[in-house]
């Protein structure tokens, strides 16, 4: 390497630097002149001189080494590269051109495009379902478009449920009703596989003269029906009054005050209604639709609640 003759020249020059100081000095001793005070410095830089030449040829030794690795794993990707030159090769001559009826070379230049070209075929989204706020009673269109392959099927899924019936590019909700509220996508899928497009996120406010109900505004009816799903005996897993208390942010030392009390969901309820007096139906059915909690018998109670007539 470039470098190890370098630092060998220099480790030369040092030596040679090294042999005329002694002979200096040695001769400086054989004239009988005085010089004390400059041999004890020359003999501290000769001292110096030897110290740098033995790290230099460390150095040296270590970099030749180096090289001598680098070297190996040359050669040794050198043969891969000859191996995969000798299959690719192989394969070429075993699996020549496809040719046309009439003998014709179906090269590049033909402008002939294979059936199996993934490029060509492979299944793709080019327009997802939009996300946005509607108002009840108007139209609600959905839309997810493929690019024009044939046999292509359309399912729509609104809450992770299938819509029966949804199986076309286009979901028509006409009219929009406060309970379609929720999130939606379409999942696609022809002979080389499925997609699943990204998800809309729909809102639906109340038609005119309509305003979202309060929660402090539910009958009593309603009240205790919710009262009665959020205290019973769920199966494993599923959300109860504790963690809808803690996705309203309420703490634990509130969350155990109110276990203490004969009906807790009763207690969690009025709770909730007086920490957050504005909160709507709407809202909360929104929070029993998350991810995190899907409580969707909640929201069947409470969907045909979330609007009123202004007065």
């Amino acid at each position: 390497m470039a470098i190890s003759k370098g630092l060998r020249g220099t480790i030369g020059k040092l030596q040679e630097e090294n042999r005329r100081m002694g002979e200096s000095a040695q001769q400086g001793k054989v004239d009988g002149i005085e010089i004390k005070d400059k041999t004890r410095a020359g003999k501290e830089e000769m001292k110096i001189l030897q110290r740098d030449i033995r790290e230099l040829l460390e150095k040296v030794h270590e970099l030749e080494k180096e090289n001598e690795m680098l070297q190996q794993k040359l050669k040794k990707k050198d043969r891969e590269l000859e191996r995969f030159q000798a299959l690719e090769t192989d394969i070429d001559i075993q699996q020549p051109r496809p040719r046309a009826s009439s003998g014709t070379s179906l090269g590049l230049s033909s402008g002939y495009q294979s059936e199996e070209d993934p490029e060509e075929n492979s299944l793709e989204i080019i327009q997802m379902p939009r996300s946005q706020a509607i108002q009840e009673g108007r139209k609600l269109v959905l839309s997810c478009r493929t690019r024009s392959l044939p046999d292509v099927s359309y399912r729509w899924i609104k809450d992770d449920i299938e819509i029966p019936g949804a199986n076309r590019s286009d979901l028509v909700l006409e009219p929009v009703r406060m309970h379609d509220f929720g999130r939606y996508f379409c999942r696609v899928w022809d002979k080389s596989g499925s997609l699943t497009s990204e998800p809309a996120d729909v809102d639906v406010f109340p038609s005119p003269h309509m305003r979202f109900r309060g929660l402090h505004e539910l009958d009593a009816d309603t009240k205790q029906a919710v009262i009665d799903l959020l205290s019973k005996k769920r199966l494993p897993r599923l959300p109860t009054w504790k963690q809808i208390a803690r996705r309203y942010a309420m703490r634990e030392t509130e969350i155990s005050s109110l276990e203490k009390e004969k009906i807790p969901a009763r207690a969690m309820l009025e709770k909730l209604t007086s920490l957050a007096p504005n909160l709507t139906v709407y809202y909360v059915c929104k929070t029993f639709n998350e991810a995190g909690l899907r409580r969707l018998d909640l929201v069947d109670v409470l969907s045909q609640k979330m609007a009123i007539s202004v007065h």
